[in-house]
C-alpha cells in the first residue's frame, strides 16, 4: 500500500528504453493567474486553438524548460525564482517555478515548499512499469521488468543543495488542459493537470 504506479512508453520489452520524457510530476499550479481565476481565464489567455481541428476548443501544453525562451504557442517561458542554476541549489526557499508571459504577468507557479512535500510524499515509493500501445483501437502491452524506487527525496543526502537532475531538469511542465465550448458563458474542461 502507498506505491505510486507509474506507466511509460517503451518501443520495444527488450531494451525497455522509454520512448520520450517519463512525467514526474504534475501537480495544479499554486500561484499565478490559474490559480487566481481559474483554468478558463487562464486558457483564454495563454491557450491556443485546438491543433487537430476541433472547433470551439482551446488547448494548452507544451515542454517548458528553464533554458528555452517563450513558448512559441503560449508565449509563456518557465524561470526558477530562487534557484542558483551555477550552484544548484534553493537560494530563496518562497521561490518557484514560475511561468512568466512578455509582461513578466505570473501565468502559474508551484512553491518550491509545496513541490518539495508533494515530490517527497508522492514518490517515497514509486513502481515504474513500461508499457506498449498499438491501435486502432487503443491496446495495452505492460512489460513484466519493473523499476522500484523507495526513499526518493527532492534534496540529496548530507545537506547538499537542491538537485537540478532530480527535479528541476526533468521537471518540465507537461499537464496540459483544455476547454471546450470556449465561446459560451460557461466552457468545458476537458483536461487538467493531475493533482
Amino acid at each position: 500500500m502507498g506505491w505510486e504506479v507509474k506507466q511509460y512508453g517503451v518501443n520495444d520489452f527488450t531494451s525497455y528504453r522509454a520512448k520520450g520524457a517519463v512525467t514526474l510530476m504534475t501537480p495544479e499550479p499554486t500561484g499565478g493567474l490559474y490559480r487566481d481565476e481559474g483554468v478558463a481565464a487562464f486558457l483564454n489567455r495563454y491557450g491556443y486553438a485546438d491543433k487537430s481541428g476541433k472547433a470551439d476548443r482551446i488547448n494548452f501544453g507544451g515542454i517548458y524548460t528553464a533554458s528555452r525562451d517563450f513558448h512559441a504557442d503560449t508565449g509563456l517561458m518557465l524561470r526558477l525564482d530562487g534557484f542558483d542554476a551555477a550552484t544548484g541549489k534553493i537560494t530563496d526557499f518562497d521561490g518557484g517555478i514560475v511561468l512568466l508571459d512578455r509582461d513578466n504577468t505570473v501565468a502559474a507557479s508551484w512553491g518550491f515548499r509545496g513541490i518539495m512535500a508533494h515530490w517527497n510524499r508522492k514518490h517515497a515509493k514509486a513502481v515504474y512499469v513500461p508499457s506498449l500501445m498499438q491501435f486502432p483501437p487503443p491496446e495495452y502491452s505492460y512489460g513484466g521488468v519493473v523499476q522500484l524506487c523507495e526513499g526518493t527525496d527532492v534534496l540529496p543526502p548530507a545537506g547538499g543543495g537542491f538537485s537540478r537532475k532530480r527535479l528541476l531538469r526533468s521537471g518540465h511542465q507537461d499537464g496540459s488542459c483544455g476547454i471546450s465550448k470556449a465561446a459560451d458563458q460557461a466552457p468545458e474542461p476537458v483536461s487538467s493537470p493531475a493533482r
